[in-house]
């Protein structure tokens, strides 16, 4: 498992992850499947609401939360917003913001 899949997967708690198929928590996809990617995406946008942005446009992703403003650039529109997501959690992570809302 790549280490940024396993970020991911460790940024939710694992309540989060109920209702999932369990191969694909133990070989994750973000990276390259939309329909593993984008429900991060759109939580992420639920759990932030009213303090984020995150634009896709191309091969480019911009995530704007609180005092991060981040444009990531990647090779498809995929890999720029798997970038982005990463960066973004990664952020997190250091300055502890946790994800605490699971309604989906």
């Amino acid at each position: 498992m790549k280490k940024s899949d396993k970020l991911i997967l460790e940024f939710f708690p694992p309540s989060y992850w109920e209702g999932w198929y369990i191969e694909d928590l133990f070989e994750p996809q973000f990276s390259s499947e939309w329909d593993m990617l984008m429900p991060i995406v759109e939580d992420l946008e639920k759990e932030f609401s009213d303090r984020i942005s995150i634009n896709i446009n191309g091969d480019q992703c911009h995530i704007r939360v609180d005092n991060y403003d981040k444009l990531s650039l990647g090779i498809t529109k995929i890999d720029a917003v798997y970038q982005a997501i990463i960066e973004l959690i990664t952020f997190f992570n250091t300055h502890n913001i946790k994800y605490t809302n699971h309604d989906s």
